[in-house]
């Protein structure tokens, strides 16, 4: 959405229509990015299913860039489609898509309840999403594949990469307890709070962390 227009309300950029099989409960853009052509969006389902679509720049987009902006971004895709010839497999449909259009990159299955809250790293390799099943779960963008599954008492309301480290993922429930997860390490730590938590969100600087 784009706001508030001449008419002095919001009104849809682009409007488009997916096969996600259930009431959407949260939403999240990734980075964008200069060297990419598009720019990730992950919808999450009540029956607990991620879906992940690339949202490709729209032809105003692509005109706006300068020359030395378009070289990089056709130098990073053409080295990504040899790498994905090669066998390093890169989202479930590798086909390209034109300008401003939509296509899905992955679905990622797992959580057996309702999604309260996704992220991305900042690589954007990584992926972490809470439930209300009581689990958090570190996903590959890429292929979909599960890295970690923390099972915890409370349902999860929040999670989210450290800015300033990016393998360590932090997640809130109910029950006044935050999470430190190591993905690489595979270690799991906890902190004791005051008050349960039900949002997270780190500054600009990745030094603070706003919980509510």
């Amino acid at each position: 959405w784009m706001g508030p227009g001449p008419g002095g309300g919001a009104k849809p950029v682009i409007v488009f229509e997916a096969e996600i099989g259930d009431a959407v409960t949260q939403a999240c853009f990734g980075q964008h990015l200069l060297r990419e052509e598009y720019v990730l969006l992950a919808v999450c389902t009540r029956k607990g299913e991620v879906v992940v679509f690339r949202c490709y720049r729209s032809q105003q987009e692509m005109s706006a860039l300068t020359a030395d902006e378009r070289d990089l971004m056709l130098n990073w895709n053409s080295s990504r489609r040899r790498a994905t010839t090669s066998g390093v497999s890169i989202g479930s449909d590798d086909a390209e898509g034109g300008p401003g259009t939509f296509e899905e990159h992955c679905r990622y299955k797992g959580h057996r309840k309702g999604i309260a809250c996704i992220a991305f790293n900042a690589m954007e390799d990584m992926m972490v999403t809470g439930s209300i099943d009581k689990t958090v779960r570190i996903w590959s963008v890429d292929t979909g594949a599960t890295w970690k599954i923390i099972e915890v008492a409370y349902p999860v309301f929040g999670a989210a990469f450290l800015p300033l480290n990016p393998q360590v993922v932090v997640s809130a429930n109910g029950n006044c307890v935050l999470h430190l997860v190591d993905v690489r390490a595979q270690q799991v730590s906890k902190r004791k709070v005051d008050l349960g938590i039900r949002s997270l969100q780190f500054d600009d600087t990745g030094c603070f962390m706003f919980v509510g």
